[in-house]
């Protein structure tokens, strides 16, 4: 979770809804309303193991950076 540089915040997570773990992402606002859809945005897609991710800011500019395991290529996607 990562300060959105006004009144909101932008998480990152892990969840597992589709039978492998994928990484989501969601803007939440003051008011606890959220910017994107409301069980958030899957980011990740492919076959490959994510298990950890980070969230920066950078000029007004956000990064979301994770290493992804693949049994035939390994990985970082930004």
């Amino acid at each position: 979770m990562i300060s959105d540089g006004g009144t909101g915040v932008l998480i990152a997570w892990m969840d597992y809804r589709s039978g492998s773990y994928e990484l989501w992402i969601q803007q939440v606002n003051a008011d606890a309303s959220v910017d994107f859809t409301a069980n958030g945005v899957k980011v990740t897609g492919s076959e490959g193991l994510v298990t950890t991710a980070r969230l920066c800011l950078d000029s007004g500019h956000y990064f979301l950076v994770w290493p992804e395991e693949d049994p035939n290529d390994s990985k970082v996607y930004d």
